[in-house]
């Protein structure tokens, strides 16, 4: 089916003050509030319907998916690219990632077509619909962390909009992006780090100067700073300015958390999810992980979103303690607190990461508090 262009220059472009500038509609949508064409994903051209049968990059009959690329944006197979050409391309995950945190959504109506009108840190606005039953859903050029047969979309929901990863033969509306030439990246430092005594730190890190950055967090860790402390971890984690050293990274940990640290406390529940997966490899391939140290992040935080480099895996530290929401290793963290596992006892605190991992609706969470309440949990769980 030929394909049919409605944007063809910079000036579809809204500037919303971030890294990449967003179209101000769809592929396929001649305004804003149009849904446009429906792509599976890497596919160049739409289709009436989406099933793994029909899928063009199906791996025969294994029901699988070939793999195409880990990121396809700006690829033969992104069809922004294609079909609008010049600099427009799919966003990536990071992009979406950007868009839903430094933004300002706003759940409304255009001309009778729920969505989301989305303002930037700058003040200008676009509108991203949603389609059947006012469920949005838009595809990213990024592929899930996981066996490569699902890819990351931005999901908009009435109460909420999220990331998530979903199986790549499936339509979903494409929201071009371009570069944003004038945009300056900086450090987006919360209030708690705002403390004078952290900014030697801060410009370490940003200038990517990790042996400085390591002295630095070792002198505050050394007076006492929690908040240090989990920087010296992820250093000790991450072998950035220092050797790897996990046993060191779990000192750290602890003795941030002997302060009340929840971060630290969340993090130490990470040696539980490194320890689930090496375990769920020997069960699949009767061998140990043996991926590369960058991959670490993934295997210690469970989560669809990897930072690229050093510098983005330390404004890991930075976010307020409240933007940590991922329930897995919430019941890891309490798992790590009530069994005392990594060095650090403390049953009401894990008691509590379980029941904020439950509410959030965490089946194993759910589980393992019911079973307390009933009386049947005991320090070897």
């Amino acid at each position: 089916m030929p394909i049919i262009s409605f944007a063809q220059s910079i000036d579809d472009a809204v500037d919303l003050g971030l890294s990449v500038k967003w179209a101000s509609h769809n592929i396929g949508a001649k305004r804003s509030e149009q849904v446009g064409d429906l792509y599976a994903w890497g596919e160049i051209s739409t289709k009436a319907t989406f099933s793994i049968d029909n899928y063009q990059y199906k791996d025969g009959d294994s029901g699988w998916s070939l793999d195409i690329g880990k990121e396809i944006s700006s690829t033969q197979y992104d069809v922004a690219t294609k079909d609008w050409k010049g600099e427009w391309r799919m966003p990536t995950q990071k992009e979406m990632l950007e868009l839903c945190k430094k933004c300002i959504w706003t759940w409304t109506k255009k001309d009778q077509v729920y969505g989301y009108e989305i303002t930037g840190p700058n003040g200008n606005k676009i509108f991203m619909p949603t389609g059947n039953n006012n469920e949005g859903h838009y595809w990213s050029g990024t592929l899930s962390q996981g066996l490569g047969n699902t890819a990351i979309e931005l999901v908009l929901l009435e109460d909420r909009h999220y990331l998530f990863g979903v199986y790549k033969a499936g339509g979903k509306m494409i929201r071009p992006v371009m570069p944003n030439k004038e945009y300056v990246e900086a450090m987006d430092v919360p209030e708690e780090w705002k403390n004078s005594k952290y900014s030697d730190l801060l410009k370490y890190i940003t200038d990517e100067d990790y042996e400085q950055a390591f002295v630095e967090a070792l002198v505050l860790s050394s007076s006492g700073d929690p908040k240090a402390q989990c920087v010296l971890a992820s250093m000790f984690f991450y072998g950035a300015g220092t050797f790897r050293n996990y046993e060191a990274a779990q000192e750290q940990l602890a003795l941030a958390a002997t302060q009340g640290s929840d971060r630290a406390e969340y993090l130490m529940g990470g040696f539980g999810s490194l320890e689930k997966k090496h375990e769920f490899l020997r069960a699949l391939t009767g061998e140990e992980d043996t991926s590369d140290d960058n991959s670490f992040w993934n295997q210690m935080l469970s989560t669809e979103i990897l930072p690229t480099n050093y510098k983005e895996a330390f404004q890991w530290f930075f976010l307020p303690d409240g933007q940590w929401g991922y329930r897995d290793i919430m019941y890891y963290s309490a798992i790590a607190l009530i069994t005392g596992k990594y060095g650090y006892h403390n049953w009401e605190h894990g008691l509590s990461w379980l029941v904020r991992s439950a509410q959030m609706g965490y089946s194993e969470s759910i589980q393992l508090l019911n079973r307390l309440l009933e009386g049947e949990g005991n320090n070897n769980e």
